[in-house]
C-alpha cells in the first residue's frame, strides 16, 4: 500500500501581514486624532471658525430673502500652514442685479458694515481680483474689528461679489458671494 502525504492547506502568508498593517495604520490615525482633540480641549483653544460665525447673520439675511446656498467653505486658521480664519459662501437669488446690490447694502449696514464698491483704483483687500472683474465686488475693511480673544487685533475684512463671471446669471436671478477674513490666530 502506497503512503499518501497529508493534504497541506495553502494559505496566503501576506494576508495576515496586510491585516496587521491596516490595523496598525488605523490605530496610529486614531491616536493622532485623539491627541489633537485632547490637546485642543486641554489648551482651551477653540477649533470653531470665527469667520463663519461672523458671516452667519449675513447668510441668514440672504436665506431670508429667498436665497439658496450653492456652496460654502473656509478654515478656522489653526493649521500649521494657515493662521487666518476665513469663510466664503455663495447664494443664488431670484432677484435682478440692482435688487441684489440694494439687498447687500441693506444687509451689510444692518450688521455694522459700510460697503465700498470696488474699482481698479480702490479695491481694498481685493488685490487678486482682475480689473475686468472688479466691478462685481464690494468690500469693507474698516467698519468692524475682531473681538475674538484668541485672534490678533485687527479688522474684519468683508467682501461681497455680485454675479458669476463663469456663467452669467439670467436677468431675473443673481449670484451673491460673501467672504469674511479675520486677523490671524494668536500663537
Amino acid at each position: 500500500m502506497a503512503q499518501t502525504s497529508p493534504k497541506t492547506k495553502v494559505t496566503n502568508p501576506k494576508l495576515p501581514l496586510v491585516a496587521v498593517v491596516v490595523i496598525g495604520v488605523a490605530a496610529v490615525v486614531g491616536l493622532v486624532w485623539g491627541g489633537v482633540a485632547l490637546f485642543g480641549s486641554l489648551s482651551g483653544r477653540s477649533t470653531a471658525n470665527h469667520a463663519e460665525e461672523v458671516a452667519a447673520p449675513l447668510e441668514k439675511a440672504l436665506a431670508d430673502a429667498g436665497g439658496t446656498k450653492t456652496s460654502s467653505g473656509g478654515d478656522a486658521g489653526r493649521g500649521a500652514d494657515n493662521l487666518s480664519p476665513h469663510y466664503e459662501a455663495t447664494y443664488y437669488l431670484s432677484i435682478d442685479r440692482a435688487e441684489a446690490i440694494a439687498l447687500i447694502n441693506r444687509t451689510a449696514e444692518a450688521n455694522g458694515y459700510k460697503l465700498t464698491h470696488a474699482t481698479p483704483s480702490n479695491r481694498g483687500h481685493l488685490d487678486a481680483v482682475a480689473d475686468k472683474y472688479i466691478d462685481a465686488w464690494y468690500f469693507d475693511i474698516t467698519s468692524k474689528r475682531s473681538t475674538f480673544s484668541d485672534l490678533q487685533e485687527g479688522p474684519i475684512r468683508l467682501s461681497i461679489k455680485i454675479g458669476n463671471e463663469d456663467r452669467p446669471d439670467p436677468a431675473d436671478h443673481t449670484t451673491i458671494g460673501i467672504g469674511v477674513q479675520l486677523p490671524d490666530v494668536r500663537r
